[in-house]
């Protein structure tokens, strides 16, 4: 059977991204009662209720750091979401090269937050990218300390630099 265009740039790109799986992009996900929440949580994912709804925690436990390890099985909301980049690519309106180098482009911000992140007393890794940086920016700022408040401009303007990217690329 012959590859779709979508499952072709699904396979070119998505490996090279993740940012909709690893905490980036979303901090959680809904589910629908269509998904095998029980399964779902035996694979690992951190099922909880908000707002009547039922949700799983990001990261995802069925990230693998490139791929879904439940691709064919995913939640529906996970297997109807399509990234800014992969619509545009699909829609032949952007090039396969010219998305590679925008999820190179927000991957390197990423890098680049996580390393004012991890510099940031309690930081965990395992949380939502969104709640690492409210932990962080929550932290007290030492004015009386030479440079007292630059780990907290950086990672003002790395977050925001990283978000706007985010907002225009893949969120639209």
């Amino acid at each position: 059977m012959k590859a779709t265009p979508i499952a072709d740039a699904i396979e070119s790109l998505c490996p090279k991204c993740g940012l909709c799986c690893n905490g980036v992009l979303f901090a959680d996900g809904e589910l629908q009662r269509s998904d095998r929440t029980a399964w779902l949580e035996q694979l690992g994912l951190a099922i909880f209720r908000q707002g009547g709804k039922r949700r799983f925690a990001q990261p995802c436990a069925c990230f693998d750091g490139r791929r879904c390890s439940i691709y064919a099985n995913r939640p529906a909301n996970c297997a109807a979401f399509e990234c800014g980049v992969l619509q545009r690519l699909v829609a032949g309106k952007l090039s396969a090269a010219a998305a590679r180098k925008t999820i190179g482009l927000a991957r390197r911000k990423f890098q680049t937050l996580e390393r004012h992140l991890q510099k940031s007393p309690g930081d965990d890794p395992a949380l939502p990218l969104s709640h690492r940086y409210g932990a962080a920016m929550r932290a007290p700022v030492d004015l009386a300390q030479p440079g007292g408040a630059g780990p907290h401009g950086r990672l003002l303007r790395s977050m925001e630099t990283l978000m706007v990217l985010l907002q225009t690329e893949f969120l639209r």
